[in-house]
């Protein structure tokens, strides 16, 4: 092995190194930010009854890697607007079907004054308005199974219909 081979092998290795493509780069956040309001029917009650759904305001984002694009977490603020004022939070996870279609799954919680808990699920079509903003209806449905707003207010289920404002970050 000649004296030279040493730093000829390192000087060629760090050439190629500074002179290598930069193709590879970190994950990167997709984010999303959203704004709904729902309403339909729901089954509650004392007496079980078909009955308006309360209409409920959602606010909230979504967050995607965009490497994984098809895997969508959403995370948001709910506020009951009307029989009554309530407060709480909503945790889904989004499977998109297509770019513009999805179905998701998660919990909601409403929490103050009162609390009830369920899940959620249903699809969401995203209508393009830009090339960075989409009107959303989102067919939804919500078993609740805990809280106190049992028994006499209980809302068993609801079937509602989101209607909302999504815009990319």
């Amino acid at each position: 092995m000649s004296k030279w081979f040493v730093p000829v092998a390192v000087g060629m290795t760090l050439l190629g190194v500074v002179t290598a493509p930069r193709d590879a780069r970190a994950q990167e956040w997709v984010a999303a930010a959203q704004g709904n309001i729902a309403s339909g029917v729901d089954v509650g009650g004392k007496d079980m009854a078909l009955r308006r759904a309360r209409t409920v305001a959602r606010f909230g984002g979504e967050l995607s890697v965009d490497e994984r694009p098809k895997d969508v977490f959403y995370g948001g603020l709910l506020v009951e607007i009307e029989p009554r004022t309530s407060f709480g939070g909503s945790l889904r996870y989004l499977r998109m079907l297509a770019s513009k279609s999805a179905v998701f799954v998660g919990g909601d919680a409403l929490l103050a004054p009162r609390t009830l808990f369920g899940a959620a699920g249903g699809f969401v079509q995203r209508i393009p308005m830009s090339q960075k903003t989409q009107l959303t209806l989102d067919p939804t449905f919500n078993v609740f199974f805990i809280g106190q707003d049992m028994p006499d207010d209980t809302v068993f289920w609801q079937a509602l219909l989101e209607v909302g404002f999504r815009a990319d970050l």
